[in-house]
């Protein structure tokens, strides 16, 4: 996964599952409830299971669990979060079957990797066996985590050691019947109780419960046999000894006592400490490991600033405005002139077109003339109307190398957001780069908004850093609405880094982005013009891209763009 791809899979991941997803290099992977922050991941296939994994499991929760609930105990928070979990993985995946694919191949690669906690290993009080059983299993079983049958294999050899055969097989009973369906975290919530009543002896069941195995004597003994589906594969990992207490000398043969030697007061004080982390903390730390730190992000891409820019004005820095003069009278007339030849184009692919055609139900009245000739072309036809569904973004370069090309480029830009807003069906936002926190872009034109024109009175400063400005277009546009999305690239110089200026375009076009760029050239410097050529070609390929050599002539040349939107 490249570090411009994650923004874009984990805003189309957040759109599809109806969250919002944030990623950013100084973020941590975290959810607060409303929205799911990930950290910028390194390029590795590890990472893209990791995010979208990530993303797919916070989105459950986000999406339906009660995060206002309160709990008993620590041990009772760790069970129900198990169950939680496993309530809202199902339900997302009964939704968005993509999801469980997502999350069945996070699991394997936690297993693979060694991230999960082995049962075998960490089971010391019966509280931390009972959490483990409980998570392994249900996600074994309930969510077909394959993965995680070994791992529930040895937590239930855990949890027998420690309550006995009657009431591990009672207590998988009741949460194979319950969880399933549950509907609620207050529910879950419920189940969890009912739990941990039962295996502190509380809530026996009858004295014979249903399908109860029988008793298999220790060597190859397949104890799991008939008890869900993990019994058909046998227990091939032996129960932890540790320091967990024994009830095996507490049960008469098949039918023995259906209480054990803990009480529910003992498993209510099981230490946090001691319990099983949760999957979301265990993808926090992995994520964590994949990501990048800032300050490789900022080395890898450095915009290569005159005068260092607005650094010191940080990532919430707004661009200086009031260093170009416009003439409004000339923007206006400009605006105007746009307004009425893209009205003019709307509404001629807007209207249905009556022509004659050979068959019909109505007649056209003024061909029936050509009955006498033997033309069959009578009856009405009409064109389909055509509607449009258009988000276009313009992008303008502001690098030092601008300045004295501002004005012209600002005006034009202005003429063009005046004309389109509020046109049927096209919805227009324009962004400047570099932007006044040093990399990426600045907005300065909100689709949908109204259009400010002091927000066009900005200088130029800085380089070129199009992989960023193109990254921030990207990520924060690819959730719009509108079924076309088109990004016009206006600049007078080659990026900092063209190759990954290239990648970037190239990543806009597959994830569904028309790009096309504008480059500005000097009048009689046929290799500069040339050398211009072959960038745009390179970023935006040939049909897409145009080299001008009058800044002036910018404005045909953005809506001639525009146009081909239109037929």
């Amino acid at each position: 996964m490249t570090q411009g791809a994650l923004p874009i899979i984990a805003a189309a991941l957040g759109r599809h599952y109806g969250v919002r997803v944030v990623v950013g290099d100084n973020e941590k992977p975290r959810t607060d409830g409303k929205v799911i922050y990930l950290p910028t991941l390194d390029d590795s296939p590890e990472s893209a299971i990791l995010a979208s994994g990530f993303i797919d499991h916070e989105a459950s929760h986000v999406r339906l669990t009660d995060f206002s609930l309160q709990f008993g105990s620590a041990l009772e928070q760790s069970i129900w979060n198990s169950i939680e979990d496993v309530r809202c993985e199902r339900e997302l995946g009964e939704i968005y079957p993509g999801s469980a694919k997502n999350l069945d191949r996070l699991v394997t690669q936690l297993v693979k990797q060694r991230l999960l906690s082995d049962p075998g290993e960490l089971a010391t009080s019966p509280g931390a066996a009972l959490d483990m059983w409980t998570l392994y299993m249900l996600r074994a079983v309930v969510l077909n985590q394959e993965a995680l049958n070994g791992y529930a294999r040895t937590a239930k050899s855990g949890v027998r050691h420690v309550f006995g055969d009657a009431l591990t097989v009672a207590a998988e009973q009741m949460l194979l019947e319950k969880v399933p369906k549950a509907k609620s975290s207050k529910e879950c919530r419920s189940i969890a109780r009912e739990l941990l009543t039962l295996m502190g002896g509380d809530g026996r069941p009858n004295q014979t419960p249903p399908e109860q195995p029988k008793r298999a004597p220790e060597k190859g003994s397949n104890q799991d046999k008939g008890s869900g589906t993990m019994g058909k594969q046998g227990d091939k990992s032996s129960p932890s000894s540790g320091s967990l207490p024994s009830s095996q000398g507490n049960q008469s043969g098949t039918n023995g006592t259906k209480s054990s030697q803990v009480s529910k007061a003992q498993l209510e004080k099981t230490n946090s400490e001691e319990l099983l982390k949760g999957l979301g903390e265990i993808l926090q730390a992995a994520v964590a490991k994949h990501s990048t730190s800032v300050n490789q992000a900022n080395a890898s891409f450095d915009p290569g600033w005159e005068n260092g820019g607005g650094g010191a004005g940080g990532q919430n820095a707004v661009l200086t405005t009031g260093q170009t003069t416009l003439d409004m009278g000339r923007v206006r007339k400009v605006a105007d002139t746009i307004r009425a030849k893209v009205l003019a184009m709307l509404q001629a692919s807007a209207n249905r077109r009556i022509y004659a055609r050979r068959f019909g139900l109505r007649l056209e009245r003024h061909s029936l003339s050509r009955i006498l000739v033997g033309d069959p072309r009578i009856f009405v036809g009409k064109s389909q109307t055509r509607s449009f569904d258009t988000a276009v973004h313009v992008l303008m370069d502001r690098s030092g190398s601008m300045k004295h090309k501002m004005n012209p480029l600002c005006e034009s830009a202005l003429a063009i957001a005046t004309a389109l807003y509020g046109a049927k069906g096209v919805s227009l936002g324009v962004s400047v780069f570099p932007a006044a926190c040093r990399d990426e872009a600045n907005l300065i034109v909100p689709h949908n908004s109204p259009v400010k024109p002091d927000a066009f009175t900005i200088g130029a400063t800085g380089g070129t850093p199009l992989t960023e400005a193109l990254w921030y277009v990207i990520r924060n546009f690819i959730r719009l609405p509108q079924k076309r999305k088109i990004i016009i690239v206006v600049t007078d110089g080659g990026p900092n880094k063209p190759e990954t200026a290239r990648q970037m375009a190239s990543l806009a076009r597959n994830v569904g982005f028309e790009t096309y760029g504008i480059g500005i050239a000097t009048a009689g410097m046929e290799q500069e013009i040339l050398k211009m050529k072959i960038h745009m070609d390179e970023l935006f390929t040939p049909k897409n891209a145009s080299v001008i050599t009058n800044i002036y002539g910018v404005t045909d040349a953005m809506m001639s763009v525009i146009e081909k939107t239109f037929l």
